[in-house]
């Protein structure tokens, strides 16, 4: 009961410590470009009936004219997502998404910390330990909070992630007194 306890904080804790969330007022006459980031929410705040349609892939779509409410949905991929409200029309409502990879997400370097190199990466993910621990337990974990890596190690140490879907990932590590959580992303 304590694990499966532990595992739901963990996971919530990491949900919640990812991505912002940008609100779009969506109104007639709305053409937006919005710029974020790999983990972001996008939440379409509704003012008269409306929808929020997608073009391309992957798609989304909210439910049929809504009068006020709203629709969000977390965007886990690199790209440029184009939407339109099917009710008015693409030339009187309509915008893009451009998801663009997370940048900086590394901390600052002290002896307590631990960094991940290349960030983003397509073939192998290396880790550079924290130097006051002799091991720690690395763990790394889908956008879901499945635990997909466990491992113990001692020494700076390699991943291979080529195998792996694209999209974020958090790469935690941790010992008795020291618990970090970073984002990894394979590309």
């Amino acid at each position: 009961m304590k694990t499966a306890l532990l595992t739901c904080i963990t996971f919530l804790a990491i949900n919640l410590s990812i991505g912002a969330t940008h609100i779009i007022n969506w109104t007639v006459g709305t053409h937006i470009t919005t710029e974020i980031e790999v983990g972001d929410t996008v939440q379409w705040n509704f003012s008269g009936f409306h929808n929020v349609t997608s073009s391309g892939s992957p798609s989304f779509a909210s439910s049929p004219t809504q009068s006020g409410g709203s629709y969000s949905i977390t965007f886990n991929s690199v790209g440029e997502y184009y939407y339109f409200c099917s009710v008015h029309g693409l030339a009187n409502m309509d915008g893009t998404i451009d998801v663009k990879p997370i940048l900086g997400v590394e901390e600052a370097e002290s002896k307590s910390s631990f960094s991940i190199y290349p960030n983003p990466s397509r073939d192998v993910l290396n880790l550079k330990l924290p130097s006051n621990n002799s091991s720690v337990l690395v763990e790394v974990f889908d956008v879901t909070g499945k635990n997909i890596y466990k491992s113990k190690a001692i020494k700076p140490t390699s991943i291979n992630v080529l195998n792996w879907k694209t999209g974020l990932y958090f790469v935690k590590v941790s010992s008795d007194n020291y618990k970090v959580t970073k984002r990894f992303i394979k590309e």
